[in-house]
């Protein structure tokens, strides 16, 4: 699964029987009985260097050409003590192998194999001798491969090419090095989709530029698998290399859906052990581990030679490798999940070849998605979108609706005839759509599952998280109790418990005795709990938190002070205080406040429109820090609302978004036709018509009579309860409207 040849031959007789094929030297092997043969200094995981050097640059002998005194090098620089193979014996061998294969190799009787070559291996264990299973250690020869024709090699095939098998993936290891964003960028705009990266070899070896070739092959958009390379040949190897797989996995942070493939091709186990049992093991190891996408990688020739059967693992779950000498558009072995074609793509700036495949299933170029249906009985499922059920499997006839949030319990699985799945619940059938229901946890009356309102309010302090499953590695923000946070849904974790999903992306419990929701409109009442309230206004108390009208409990005048012991809110969100007796009371800001100093001497509700009295600033928040605008006394604003500082006093909300007291002895209520009075004091005015001096702010009562043209000095303006403005003389009220004084 590199830029070098693959899948090995295990014996000549064995290969000489594939007439036509090009076939290597057999190997001089002699098991090695002692771990004495071993180079003692050989640490595991690190990499061979013979093997390293041979295949980090990628050999320019391709399988089939001589290439004797690169490998005699390569053998003297290695560090390792191998076994000495006798020379008269290897010269024997050699000369008795030529003259055999000749002859083989010009006994091509099938056409197929005549136009195909099975790969070979070419040292493509990362694993010195030393680090390899101590019971399979064998000798190699490093004889010279010897070669029918130079015609007989695998074509190199160009990154535009189109006279090819689809380039839909290719595969890489530590011998393709770093690979840049901008290389992967090049490979997926040429048709290149996903890339099966190397992660680990045995349980010493992990790919020392896995995570920088991951990394950078999903910047570039595409999709990633990966592979191990197997040496198991018992039940526990199996399961031990498997864990050692998904552990380098999990660390990578790879998610669960990804593509794991068993790398089995290694010449020295093929045909050892019973490969396909072994493979089950290790994918249902992987399994346990977290990974449940596992698929089978070997060459063409351990599938006809019976070493892994392909119906038991199953055709489309194997990735199948075999080269053919003449490229065409030709897609063959459709029967398998996917078919490595060849080993020598090249694309331009990049100095090596890959290896590419065609992907049949899709599974190394789409992104899986989930099952779209639950095939087993969930026990509990919430509603996502409005449905109902019907009376029949078979959806014929509709028998109740159910609303978005509705939580039905699931008595059994069945499927119509053609296959599609039902949940029964009671009264008929409910569709099995994970995009219509969803499973929920059993204890879901404790939960929230489709929230009224856009709020909730903190019952207790809690955290946010960056996950549904509120993960302890994904702390946001404690928010404390009484806080108003906004919601944008209801999401669930992977253990089926409903979180809301907050505005700011975060996610929080929607356990019922953590978080309430809360009515949209939540600034016209209070939410956290004082342990005195004062009434603004007269008002009952009531047995019930709806504050049903034939429930009234007691009667509360203007200014009594109530203590409190709690808070609660109605099935729509609205908040009601809980009195010390048990009773009901609004929390309307209009109606009560907490006991602030002077409460009598603000305004509670929204004025329309206010004038200064003095001057004073406008602020950047309702607690009146950040001064935004000084305003002049006179100045007249528009009031669009009324918030509230931390310590509870209100504050007037400007249009312009800034926040001014609200103390009547700073600001007071104005008409809205207040152009057509003075809003201010002047020193004097003059009559324009015939008027009166009255005794009250109201001119209700008449003090005497003053003519046109008359000049007043005025000493002040004082405003009515509905805001209109009068001049305060020494005679009395004047009227400030505009079409009597000047």
């Amino acid at each position: 699964m590199s830029s070098l040849v693959l899948a090995p031959m295990a014996t000549f007789a064995e290969s000489s029987l594939d007439s036509g094929l090009i076939s290597v030297a057999p190997e001089t092997a002699e098991s090695i009985e002692s771990l004495s043969d071993l180079d003692s200094s050989s640490e595991a995981g690190e990499t061979d260097s013979a093997s390293s050097t041979q295949k980090q640059g990628f050999p320019t002998e391709l399988p089939g050409t001589t290439n004797s005194s690169t490998e005699t090098s390569v053998l003297e620089e290695s560090t390792e003590t191998k076994p000495v193979v006798d020379s008269s014996e290897s010269e024997t061998t050699e000369s008795s192998t030529t003259e055999s294969k000749a002859v083989k190799e010009t006994e091509a009787t099938s056409e197929e194999d005549a136009d195909t070559f099975i790969p070979e291996d070419y040292e493509r264990s990362d694993l010195s001798d030393a680090e390899k299973p101590v019971h399979r250690i064998q000798v190699r020869s490093f004889q010279a491969p010897v070669v029918q024709s130079a015609v007989r090699s695998i074509p190199q095939v160009a990154h535009n090419n189109a006279n090819t098998p689809t380039k839909d993936f290719v595969d890489v290891s530590s011998h393709n090095g770093y690979l840049s964003v901008a290389n992967y960028q090049l490979l997926k705009a040429w048709g290149v989709k996903g890339v099966a990266v190397k992660l680990t070899e045995y349980t010493t070896y992990r790919n020392p530029y896995a995570q920088i070739q991951i990394q950078n092959a999903q910047a570039a958009g595409l999709k990633v698998s990966t592979y191990h390379y197997s040496w198991f040949t018992t039940d526990a190897g199996a399961r031990a290399e498997a864990r050692y797989y998904a552990k380098f996995a999990k660390k990578l942070g790879l998610a669960a859906s990804t593509i794991m493939v068993n790398d089995l091709e290694d010449p020295e186990i093929m045909g050892t052990a019973n490969h396909t049992r072994q493979s089950q093991i290790f994918a249902e190891e992987l399994k346990k581990q977290g990974y449940g996408n596992t698929v089978h990688y070997t060459y063409l020739g351990a599938i006809t030679a019976g070493q892994l059967n392909a119906n038991t693992l199953g055709a489309k779950n194997i990735w199948i490798a075999q080269y053919p000498y003449s490229v065409s558009k030709n897609q063959s072995h459709t029967q398998y999940g996917a078919w490595q074609w060849n080993s020598r793509l090249k694309f331009p700036g990049i100095d090596f070849p890959f290896d590419i495949s065609s992907d049949y299933v899709k599974k190394f170029v789409t992104v899986p998605k989930p099952a779209n249906y639950y095939t087993s009985n969930p026990g509990y499922v919430t509603v996502l979108k409005d449905d109902c059920i019907y009376k029949d499997v078979n959806f014929k006839t509709k028998s109740t609706t159910y609303k978005k949030g509705t939580v039905l319990k699931i008595t059994g699985i069945t499927k119509t005839s053609g296959g599609t799945p039902r949940l029964i619940v009671n009264g008929g059938y409910l569709t099995a759509n994970k995009s219509i229901v969803r499973q929920i946890t059993g204890n879901y009356k404790n939960y929230y599952t489709q929230p009224a309102t856009n709020y909730i309010v903190m019952l207790k302090s809690d955290t946010s998280y960056g996950d549904a499953n509120l993960s302890k590695n994904q702390v946001k923000t404690k928010y404390a109790a009484g806080t108003v946070l906004k919601i944008s849904g209801i999401v669930y974790s992977s253990t089926n418990y409903p979180r809301f999903k907050l505005s700011n992306g975060t996610y929080i419990s929607a356990n019922r005795s953590i978080v309430s929701t809360i009515t949209n409109s939540y600034a016209n009442y209070m939410t956290k709990v004082p342990k005195q309230l004062v009434l603004l206004k007269n008002d009952y108390s009531y047995k019930n938190v709806n504050l049903s009208s034939n429930q009234k409990k007691k009667l509360y005048k203007t200014g009594a002070k109530v203590n409190v012991k709690g808070i609660a809110y109605t099935s729509g969100g609205t908040p009601r205080f809980i009195l010390s007796d048990g009773s009901y009371i609004s929390s309307n800001r209009t109606i009560v406040s907490t006991l602030v100093t002077n409460y009598q001497d603000y305004y509670f509700t929204n004025q329309g429109y206010i004038v200064l009295l003095k001057n004073d600033w406008a602020y950047k928040e309702a607690n009146l820090k950040n001064g935004s605008k000084q305003y002049k006394k006179g100045d007249v604003l528009k009031v669009v609302g009324v918030a509230y500082s931390d310590s509870n006093y209100p504050r007037f909300k400007l249009s312009n978004g800034t926040y001014i007291s609200a103390k009547k002895t700073i600001v007071s209520k104005v008409t809205a036709n207040y152009s057509q009075y003075f809003t201010a004091a002047k020193s004097s005015v003059t009559l324009k018509k015939n008027d009166y001096f009255y005794g009250d702010v109201n001119l209700k009562n008449r003090k005497q009579a003053v003519k046109k043209n008359t000049k007043v000095t005025v000493k002040g303006i004082q405003f009515t309860a509905s805001g209109v403005p009068r001049f305060v003389t020494n005679q009395g009220y004047l009227t400030a409207n505009k079409s009597y004084v000047k």
